[in-house]
């Protein structure tokens, strides 16, 4: 019975996994409140698209130098964002 009795050395890198998901969805809720476009960039970056991938995806209606400045763009709202009510 020792063998599943709580451990309070044990880790918590579950429950930190499921923190840090929750505030990248809540970050992209963010984003795509003020831009739903920049959400959508943002949670593709999130999914681990590259800019050349999301550019084709999205549709902005922009050359290739407007689009990649568009994605930085988002980028910088998202940090704005996270910098302002999440730290």
């Amino acid at each position: 019975e020792e063998d599943r009795a709580w451990d309070p050395t044990g880790t918590t890198c579950y429950e930190d996994l499921q923190l840090g998901l929750s505030l990248i969805k809540m970050l992209i809720d963010d984003v795509a409140a003020q831009n739903p476009d920049m959400g959508q960039i943002i949670r593709l970056l999130a999914d681990g698209y590259q800019k050349k991938e999301i550019l084709e995806i999205v549709k902005l209606n922009k050359g290739k130098t407007q689009g990649y400045a568009f994605i930085e763009k988002a980028q910088s709202l998202a940090k704005e964002i996270y910098l302002n009510n999440y730290c």
